[in-house]
């Protein structure tokens, strides 16, 4: 396979995936795509993760704002509204 071909591009997602798997378990669940085809699956993929990504920005955008606007009505300070953006280091995972 050529460097920068679509096939190169969509094996790292597919392997991506096998993360918390053995090889053994992988080889016999996920199908990688054939390099014929892997330029059309790229570009599909590509275009449902452009609004995915813009969508999920939004949303967080959304998360600030309203973050904000309760720091506001109950007048946090600088130093609540960090503690409220980073978290409780206790109940985090």
């Amino acid at each position: 396979m050529a460097a920068g071909s679509p096939f190169t591009e969509v094996l790292p997602l597919f392997l991506a995936t096998l993360s918390n798997d053995t090889w053994g378990m992988a080889k016999n669940n996920v199908r990688l795509p054939e390099p014929g085809v892997a330029s059309n699956w790229l570009s599909q993929y590509q275009a449902a993760q452009s609004p995915l990504e813009r969508d999920w920005a939004a949303y967080q955008q959304r998360q600030r704002d309203l973050d904000d606007a309760v720091s506001d009505w109950y007048g946090f300070s600088a130093s609540h509204r960090v503690a409220i953006v980073n978290g409780l280091p206790w109940a985090s995972p």
